[in-house]
């Protein structure tokens, strides 16, 4: 009895690490979302040329690879203004795109 116990905490810690790590990634969009859209910001196409060179750089590629992404759904004028951003990556479950 105590090992069926165990095992199903150890099952739901594991359940609740893998939403922590989704929520965390969606709190990472809305971030770069806020930004990329702020007033002042460069336009998309010199932001993307930008970007992509910095794939090329190690420690650069994660946040660039991001940043890409998110302009791509804010191009597309994907997310409803009646949500977050945060809101819409949850929803649409945006982690299982992200390559």
């Amino acid at each position: 009895m105590a090992r069926v116990l165990l095992l199903a905490v150890l099952i739901a810690g594991l359940q609740a690490c893998g939403e922590s790590g989704h929520e965390h990634f969606c709190s990472k969009y809305q971030y770069l979302h806020g930004k990329l859209t702020e007033p002042g910001v460069l336009p998309f196409m010199t932001l993307k040329r930008m970007l992509r060179q910095e794939l090329n750089d190690p420690s650069k590629r994660d946040d660039a690879k991001m940043a890409l992404f998110v302009i791509s759904d804010i191009e597309r004028g994907v997310i409803r203004e009646s949500e977050t951003p945060r809101d819409y990556c949850l929803r649409r479950k945006r982690w299982e795109s992200y390559r």
